[in-house]
């Protein structure tokens, strides 16, 4: 009978996911649960980590809503949600010596809490944004002890453990030895366009309309002229899009001559990240880690519909030390060009700058989130009172 059995509670997106499973990595004679969404991406992300069906819950839950008729939904739902992980955390309770649930995120994790506090099981949260969402601070409320990635000048009380990144999403070799190994040519420059685990949109758009005749777009020479520089400069690109775009945007590589790998999500991710000299990427916690643990200079464009931008905030770490830039995504191809486009073209041309911002990136404190979160839980493992 193993001493400490973990259930993980997030899900909906892969960032809610990965942490999870990178603190399971660190606990490695534990037993471990994941009580998560019942969206695809996280039957995807667990299919590919490996976790057998019976280590899962797929929770009825669902996003909470002011809508009238989703309100009931979610309402109808709760207390099926709330059931289920009590069940799951008994099961765990009747096997093992010590629980502990673990919340990483999304709308799974309010039933899994009301469950571990009904069970009377130590609960440790875990926010991963600079900025915590609703979500994070109720569990927060409520946990044991309350973790952060960010220091968070408002709650002195959540413990900073910093970025928390599996070890399949370091990168396994040289870039060389990354690229021949995703059938890219080994000496050619790389860039990584990362959407997040259902990719993004606008970033989608705004390459492929970058890839078509410049005409079109623009003038070549333009200096946010993206398409331009990668023809020109000889450049390939690893492109993670989502399930959406992903025929589409081949079909625009093939088209403007510009060698790619694009697919819905890449899983593992260090070879993505080993291979690039420079990426263009969303501000997710989980993004922002990758690119400081493998040290990739990245153009940064925060999703533009969260009105606290906390992906913004995400990345002060990787700016401020001169690792990165921000980029404002104005969701329109033409309006990015004078954003996003200018920031990434002058990347693509300065050989220089791209190895100062990595030498800035190699000077960072390695992330260790993941280690000193597996601490603190491992700290809870004690058996709950009856």
């Amino acid at each position: 009978m193993s001493d400490l059995a973990v259930v993980f509670a997030g899900g909906g997106t892969g960032g809610h996911l990965y942490p999870a499973l990178a603190i399971a990595e660190r606990l490695p004679n534990a037993h471990t649960r994941y009580i998560h969404s019942q969206r695809p991406i996280d039957t995807r992300v667990l299919d590919g980590a490996g976790v057998p069906d019976e280590l899962r819950a797929a929770s009825p839950g669902v996003p909470p809503t002011l809508h009238p008729w989703r309100g009931v939904r979610f309402i109808a739902a709760w207390g099926s949600a709330v059931r289920q992980a009590r069940a799951v955390i008994r099961q765990t309770r009747r096997a093992h010596d010590g629980v502990v649930v673990v919340t990483t995120g999304g709308f799974v994790c309010a039933p899994a809490i009301r469950a571990a506090k009904a069970e009377r099981v130590p609960l440790v949260s875990i926010s991963l944004d600079a900025t915590p969402g609703k979500a994070a601070r109720l569990a927060a409320r409520h946990a044991d002890q309350p973790l952060s990635v960010y220091p968070l000048e408002r709650h002195p009380g959540w413990r900073v453990v910093g970025p928390i990144v599996r070890r399949d999403a370091l990168a396994p070799g040289s870039p060389s030895a990354c690229r021949s190994r995703l059938g890219l040519s080994s000496d050619r420059p790389t860039l990584l366009v990362m959407g997040g685990s259902q990719g993004a949109t606008s970033l989608n758009t705004f390459i492929a309309a970058e890839l078509a005749d410049p005409r079109d777009v623009g003038d070549v020479g333009d200096v946010g002229d993206v398409g331009a520089t990668l023809r020109q400069g000889g450049w390939q690109v690893i492109h993670q899009c989502g399930a959406n775009d992903r025929e589409h945007l081949e079909q625009r590589y093939e088209e403007a001559g510009v060698p790619a790998h694009v697919s819905a999500l890449f899983d593992p991710v260090g070879e993505v990240w080993g291979a690039a000299d420079l990426a263009l990427s969303r501000g997710g916690a989980g993004a922002i880690a990758e690119a400081w643990a493998n040290g990739v200079p990245c153009v940064i464009a925060p999703y533009p519909h969260h009105k606290d931008q906390h992906q913004a905030a995400n990345a002060l770490p990787l700016t401020e030390a001169g690792g990165a830039v921000v980029a404002t995504d104005r969701i329109e191809p033409r309006a990015n060009r004078s954003t996003i486009g200018v920031e990434l073209a002058r990347l693509l041309n300065d050989t220089e700058r791209r190895s100062a911002m990595r030498s800035a990136l190699a000077a960072m404190p390695t992330p260790s989130g993941a280690d000193q979160a597996a601490r603190v839980v491992t700290a809870f493992a004690t058996r709950p009172e009856p």
